[in-house]
C-alpha cells in the first residue's frame, strides 16, 4: 500500500517501478468526486488530470490478487470502499511508461496514454 497524496499517477508509477511490473489502468473506473467533476466542467479541465497529477488527496493505493481483493472487499467497512481501477501485468520494458491508460478495454491516448512522472509533484525537483 502507498498513499496517493502526491497524486495517483505518482503512486502507481512508484509501485510499478519498485515491483518491476506494468499497470493497465481503466480510466473509467477511477473514482472522481462530484465536486471535482463540477469544477472540471466549469473550467473545461479533464477531471482525471486532477486525480493523477493534482495531489493532496489522501487515499491508499495497493495491489493484490483478484481473489483476495474480493474477500477484502466483502469485509471492508462501507466507510472505506475498495475500488479496482486496473490490473498488474508484466513489465512493458519501458520504465517511463510503466502505467498505461485504457478506456473501453482499449489503449487510451487520454492524458498522454500513460502516467507521466513529469506531470507529478516532485518534492525536490527544480
Amino acid at each position: 500500500l502507498m498513499d496517493s497524496s502526491d497524486g495517483l499517477g505518482d503512486c502507481l508509477v512508484q509501485i510499478a517501478r519498485a515491483s518491476s511490473v506494468g499497470m493497465e489502468i481503466d480510466l473509467e473506473a477511477v473514482p472522481i468526486s462530484s465536486a471535482v467533476g463540477q469544477y472540471s466542467r466549469q473550467w473545461k479541465h479533464d477531471p482525471l488530470a486532477f486525480a493523477f497529477y493534482g495531489g493532496e488527496d489522501y487515499e491508499l493505493v495497493g495491489t493484490m490478487p483478484p481473489a483476495l481483493f474480493e474477500k477484502v472487499r466483502e469485509v471492508a467497512p462501507a466507510s472505506a470502499p475498495l475500488t479496482a481501477i486496473g490490473r498488474v501485468v508484466e513489465s512493458f520494458g519501458d520504465a517511463r511508461q510503466a502505467v498505461r491508460f485504457y478506456e473501453s478495454g482499449r489503449p487510451s491516448s487520454r492524458l498522454g496514454g500513460f502516467a507521466d512522472m513529469k506531470n507529478c509533484f516532485q518534492h525536490f525537483g527544480g
